[in-house]
């Protein structure tokens, strides 16, 4: 196929759109085809953890104390390798040619690492910008595109 899918996301929201035609002159029609909630991403620590940090003994003469993993970082990661996986598999099945990315960098951070050889050089434009939250984010997706293109 020879459609270029936008791919939309923050930490716990992806939304993914796909257009025959990527033209600076031309109208973009976007379609949505896949959405994608995550909402453990931005919970917070305390809905997490059933048991609080303490301190342990590492040994008669020496005191350690525990140290809590972000574990809204680590869901973070969990959505974005779900995210590398579902376009792993889209690529495999030829459903795009080109990708645009279209999340904030730290996320982009994360999503990179997880991206697939092929998937990754699929990817013709990155941008770093939320429009996930933002309302009238389809209007405002077409003039954002033609504006990178």
């Amino acid at each position: 196929m020879n459609s270029c899918w936008f791919v939309l996301s923050n930490a716990c929201h992806l939304q993914i759109y796909s257009s025959d035609k990527v033209e600076k002159d031309a109208d973009i029609n976007l379609t949505l085809l896949k959405e994608l909630h995550h909402p453990e991403s931005s919970l917070k620590r305390q809905e997490f953890e059933t048991t609080k940090p303490g301190h342990y003994k590492s040994s008669p003469s020496r005191r350690g104390s525990y140290e809590p993993t972000d574990v809204r970082e680590i869901e973070k990661d969990k959505f974005s390798r779900e995210i590398a996986e579902l376009l792993k598999k889209a690529k495999q099945l030829n459903q795009f040619k080109d990708l645009i990315l279209i999340m904030p960098a730290h996320f982009h951070g994360l999503l990179d690492s997880h991206l697939a050889k092929d998937v990754r050089e699929s990817i013709i434009k990155i941008i770093h910008k939320d429009y996930i939250d933002d309302s009238n984010h389809r209007q405002s997706l077409s003039k954002l595109i033609k504006s990178h293109i």
